[in-house]
């Protein structure tokens, strides 16, 4: 069986860049569609700087079903979402206890909400035709001592 590159990283539970999340959300034709986590209900909000690591973006996350009645809130697009990407790549973020953190491509994409530093890393992007919607698939990975 031969695999592509986005199952390969599934199988081997890699974290995801923010520059491969931008190419895996380009490649979807219909970026009308939600975009979900694969736990919960719970959706993409916004990118932070990583409490875990400053230098590192968090990507945040709300609860959908009966939260999301309860709060108001709304699922993103495909294209909100890229939106949001693209400006992440790019973008200056102030770490949790202070300093400045210039985020690019090669930026590592955590799942966490302000101020939390968990082990959760965004490891794909799954496309889910019957359903019309995407899945962003999560996994632990455990965090390298930076010295």
């Amino acid at each position: 069986m031969i695999l592509d590159q986005s199952i390969i990283k599934i199988i081997a539970n890699t974290q995801m860049t923010i520059g491969e999340l931008i190419q895996e959300l380009e490649k979807i034709e219909n970026k009308g569609q939600g975009v979900f986590f694969d736990f919960e209900e719970a959706f993409p909000t916004d990118f932070e700087s990583w409490r875990g690591y400053y230098c590192h973006l968090a990507l945040c996350f709300d609860l959908g079903g009966y939260n999301m009645k309860k709060q108001g809130t709304t699922p993103q697009s495909v294209e909100q979402l890229l939106q949001k990407a693209r400006s992440a790549a790019s973008g200056i973020f102030g770490g949790w206890k202070g300093g400045l953190y210039q985020m690019d491509d090669n930026t590592p994409v955590w799942i966490a909400n302000t101020g939390n530093g968990g082990c959760t890393a965004l490891i794909g992007v799954l496309e889910r035709r019957d359903f019309n919607y995407i899945l962003l698939l999560t996994g632990f990975k455990e965090r390298k001592s930076y010295e």
